[in-house]
């Protein structure tokens, strides 16, 4: 659904650039960092209309559940995303979490798309752990389609 949000907003309104874009990059890295469950943020931007800020967050040891995982990426957002306008998603995948979104402000000029990807070397048990807590009631996980993109590979996660 966050899709369709995308494709529309970019059909009738206008997408952040230059200084407004590196703005809320800035915000992105500062509000990532913040967060006690991550122990890096890399946040990169693009020029893909369909995500212009690309974040992959690694997990610090000590998160110890896929809700503490998405409660972060929540708490982050809470302190990015404009006021009058924002849609999300996030979905557990047997890789990583993955939250896209949309932002803006129509009447400033502003809209910014973006997913942010958060992972980590336990991030495999959090799965199983959720799986054997929840079984058949839980949301279904499954691979990500097409695996981790590029951008989100780190070599030592």
């Amino acid at each position: 659904m966050v899709e369709d949000v995308i494709q529309n907003w970019v059909r009738n309104c206008q997408l952040s650039s230059g200084d407004k874009l590196a703005g809320f990059l800035d915000d992105c890295q500062a509000s990532l960092q913040a967060q006690e469950a991550f122990a890096s943020a890399v946040v990169t931007s693009t020029e893909d209309f369909r995500s212009m800020v690309n974040a992959v967050v690694s997990l610090k040891a000590s998160v110890t559940s896929l809700q503490g995982v998405a409660d972060a990426l929540v708490k982050a957002w809470s302190d990015i995303a404009y006021r009058s306008f924002q849609a999300t998603s996030l979905r557990w995948y047997e890789e990583a979490t993955v939250f896209r979104f949309i932002t803006g402000e129509s009447m400033a000029g502003l809209g910014v798309t973006g997913t942010f990807i958060a992972t980590g070397a336990q991030y495999s048990q959090l799965v199983e752990r959720y799986r054997s807590e929840n079984g058949n009631l839980g949301q279904k996980i499954v691979g990500l389609p097409g695996g981790l993109p590029k951008w989100a590979a780190q070599p030592a996660l």
